[in-house]
């Protein structure tokens, strides 16, 4: 028989250290699936380097070849359908932890004006039940643990609509943040970590002027592991 001591109340103190005083931790996300039609969402998978695939399918095959886990941000009723759920469907029974759901939106709003055409909570808390009603397998527990801010925008409306909801809030701002190498500060007044997790090297603008787009140069490489290797 074993016998447990019921704990009433608990409070935060601080992010527990690594066992092994490791000084740097690893993360991966990925924005937009769903969002827009010509990123094909739902197109039946071929290969990672098929333009007419699933780009959020082929992102997360490339990943899983490289046993990254991966966080993917979901927009539940933008331009997807039922074939990117079936799709979503399938990679999560492949039980691998190879990545993880987290909500973006239903619509992808950009500002106040488009967040309340639907409503924050229906942006944000009805995406979240959109992806758990529709969504089976997630790793870890039927949660959604994370809010991928659209576009980065937030506001104190959006603090109070994810006030104790998720675990993470991540921000996005398109620019280098260098001093963005630490875990994100626990908000105690809305009871979630962030808004934090901004790049440390903000590569999107760059990469998007690109032909074709995404394409990345030695010297990026090196830029990256530079940046990298100063955080440790």
């Amino acid at each position: 028989m074993f016998k447990t001591n019921i704990v009433d109340k608990a409070a935060f103190e601080a992010i527990a250290g690594y066992y092994d005083n490791r000084q740097a931790a690893y993360t991966l996300s990925n924005d937009n699936w769903g969002c827009n039609p010509w990123a094909n969402p739902g197109a039946r998978w071929r290969e990672p380097n098929d333009d007419e695939s699933d780009c959020y399918q082929a992102a997360l095959h490339v990943c899983r070849r490289f046993q990254l886990p991966l966080s993917i941000a979901i927009n539940s009723r933008a331009a997807g359908g039922e074939t990117m759920w079936k799709i979503m469907l399938e990679e999560l029974h492949l039980s691998d932890k190879s990545w993880e759901p987290a909500v973006h939106g239903w619509t992808h709003p950009k500002d106040r004006e488009a967040y309340l055409v639907n409503g924050y909570k229906q942006e944000i808390l009805a995406c979240r039940d959109d992806i758990l009603q529709r969504l089976h397998n997630i790793p870890y527990g039927q949660y959604i643990f994370e809010h991928i801010l659209t576009h980065g925008y937030e506001d104190e409306t959006i603090h109070q609509t994810d006030s104790g909801e998720f675990l993470f809030v991540r921000g996005f701002n398109w620019m280098d943040n260098p001093k963005s190498t630490d875990y994100a500060a626990w908000n105690g007044k809305h009871r979630f970590y962030g808004i934090g997790g901004l790049s440390t090297k903000g590569y999107d603008t760059l990469l998007s002027r690109r032909s074709p787009k995404g394409r990345y140069y030695a010297s990026d490489v090196a830029e990256l592991n530079e940046a990298f290797f100063l955080l440790v």
